[in-house]
């Protein structure tokens, strides 16, 4: 029965610099999104932060180079988007993947998916406090209140979202 194995996805088979292409490529058209049909209406404080997915997802696949500089530049892109001040998006979205990478390690021993849960939503908790507490202090006047839904919704989604972030196709991080 051996010839009856399951063959891997093509998602399976995509490298990982694809996979990071393509999430944020996917990352880039939801902001697009959010920022051409969605702003207008007045529903962009629920609109999600999509760069919050890559963030934890390629955080909890490894700590490298290439996803924190991707990182980085999707931050930038935030920032001009939203006059932020430059570099206010991608501390936030680095913390999310430094605390979510942080969390792999004791997540490839763990057979039970408890500590890949927590780490998931302790990258969306710690990136959501330092977003209050970078804008709470640096930029006084900001109501920091219209950013929860944007971060809750973005938390709710990730889940069924998530593999379109990880990076790596081992088995015990999913």
């Amino acid at each position: 029965m051996s010839g009856f194995a399951s063959k891997p996805s093509t998602w399976g088979r995509t490298g990982s610099t694809a996979r990071l292409i393509i999430g944020a490529i996917f990352v880039l058209f939801v902001g697009y999104i959010g920022v051409v049909f969605i702003a207008p209406t007045g529903l962009d404080v629920f609109w999600p932060y999509a760069p919050l997915w890559a963030a934890v997802g390629w955080g909890a696949s490894r700590l490298s180079f290439r996803p924190a500089g991707a990182l980085a530049l999707l931050g930038l892109i935030m920032d001009l988007v939203t006059d932020a001040p430059v570099g206010c998006w991608s501390s936030i979205l680095l913390v999310a993947f430094l605390t979510a990478s942080i969390f792999r390690q004791q997540a490839l021993t763990d057979k039970t998916g408890v500590i890949r849960f927590f780490g998931d939503v302790s990258g969306f908790v710690l990136s959501f406090m330092f977003a209050r507490w970078l804008m709470g202090s640096y930029l006084g006047g900001v109501e920091t209140r219209e950013i929860i839904g944007g971060f809750l919704s973005a938390a709710l989604l990730y889940y069924p979202l998530r593999p379109l972030f990880r990076l790596t196709t081992d088995e015990r991080v999913d």
